[in-house]
């Protein structure tokens, strides 16, 4: 009897896990590097580096473990699927930034080159402590270039 007690009791906790809601995090996307104009009209493989702004909206600290991009549609390079780990916890009400690399890959240059707009998909996997892993994604143009 105490074994299905206690097995009742870990069923109600998951769902009531399942049911913790959060707003969603909010998402900025910059690209942090530029090609040189020599080369922004060549094909072949560059290294690209973005920096993703994370907002935590909620009222719980959230962890960041994984960002997950992909370029989508047509634009001036392609992005095939990169995921990066991270373990960022980001406080309740702030942000956070994380940097990081992808190789991206020209195979035919537009008229604006290598420096031209292009669209990333990304999933990133948070971690909540009393609800686990969830996934949130988003759609976003990385075409600005930071101002130091």
């Amino acid at each position: 009897m105490r074994r299905f007690a206690v097995v009742l009791i870990f069923l109600f906790a998951g769902c009531a896990a399942d049911q913790i809601s959060i707003p969603d995090p909010e998402f900025a996307l910059l690209q942090l590097t530029r090609m040189p104009d020599a080369a922004s009209h060549v094909t072949g493989s560059f290294p690209v580096q973005y920096r993703l702004h994370i907002g935590n909206r909620g009222t719980m600290p959230i962890t960041l473990k994984n960002v997950n991009v992909t370029s989508v549609g047509m634009g001036s390079y392609d992005v095939p699927s990169t995921s990066r780990p991270f373990n960022v916890q980001i406080a309740p009400g702030q942000p956070a930034e994380v940097d990081f690399f992808v190789s991206a890959n020209v195979q035919d240059p537009t008229i604006i080159g290598a420096n031209g707009p292009v669209t990333l998909h990304g999933i990133v996997t948070f971690f909540i402590p009393l609800q686990g892993e969830f996934q949130k994604s988003f759609m976003l143009q990385a075409n600005e270039m930071a101002t130091q």
